[in-house]
C-alpha cells in the first residue's frame, strides 16, 4: 500500500512538472511571438531620425556650397529659383543667373525672348507654357530658427503643399493641428540635432 501510494505520489510529481513544462512552453511561444514582430515592425520602420538628420545637413551644405560660382547658392538655385547649380547662366543668354535675379528677370529665360507665351510646339520638352518665375526679396537663411518659429498655418500649408501634398489631405488637417505637429516635429530635429552634437 505504501509503495502504491509513493507511486500516486510520483505520477502528482510528474503532471505537476509535465503542467509547468506546458505553461513555460507557451509563455515562451508567446513571448517570442511578440519580441519577433517588434523587431520585424522596428526592422521595416524608417529611421526618421538619421533621415532627417542626414537631410538637414545636406540642405545646411548646400546653402552654403556655389558650385558655379554665380552668387547664388546651390540651395537657392535648386529650391527657390530652379535653375542650374551647375551653370552660371542657365538660360545661356550670357547674363549670371544672379545678375537676371536682381534685375527681376527669369534666369530661366534668354533675354529678348519671352518664355510665357512658348508652347509645347516650339520646346518638344514642355507640355505646357513656363510659369513666370517670381523672385522673393530675401532668402531665409535654412537653420534661422526664429523664421522657423514664426511660420503660420498659411505659410506650411503652402510648403506643404509645393512638397507634392493633395488639397484634399491639407483640408482635413486644422490650422491647430498643422501647428501643434510642425512645433512638434521642430522639438524632435533639436532634440536630435542635441544629441547628434
Amino acid at each position: 500500500m505504501e509503495e502504491l501510494e509513493h507511486k500516486v505520489e510520483i505520477e502528482k510529481v510528474r503532471k505537476i512538472a509535465l503542467a509547468l513544462l506546458i505553461v513555460l512552453g507557451l509563455t515562451g511561444l508567446t513571448l517570442g511571438f511578440f519580441y519577433i514582430r517588434q523587431n520585424l515592425t522596428l526592422a521595416t520602420a524608417i529611421p526618421k531620425s538619421a533621415t532627417n538628420q542626414a537631410t538637414f545637413e545636406a540642405m545646411a551644405e548646400l546653402q552654403t556650397k556655389d558650385t558655379d560660382k554665380d552668387g547664388l547658392s546651390d540651395y537657392e538655385e535648386l529650391y527657390i529659383y530652379n535653375t542650374s547649380p551647375y551653370l552660371e547662366d542657365s538660360d545661356s543668354d550670357e547674363i549670371s543667373d544672379k545678375i537676371e535675379i536682381s534685375s527681376g528677370e527669369d534666369p530661366n529665360c534668354p533675354k529678348g525672348q519671352n518664355c510665357l507665351e512658348e508652347s509645347a510646339v516650339t520646346s518638344p520638352y514642355e507640355e505646357t507654357p513656363r510659369a513666370e518665375t517670381t523672385v522673393p526679396e530675401a532668402v531665409p537663411p535654412l537653420i534661422d530658427e526664429a523664421y522657423l518659429n514664426s511660420m503660420t498655418p498659411a505659410q506650411l500649408r503652402d510648403l506643404l503643399k509645393q512638397s507634392g501634398l493633395s488639397d484634399e489631405i491639407l483640408n482635413n488637417i486644422s490650422d491647430d493641428d498643422l501647428q501643434s505637429l510642425y512645433q512638434e516635429t521642430l522639438s524632435e530635429i533639436k532634440k536630435n540635432s542635441a544629441t547628434a552634437e
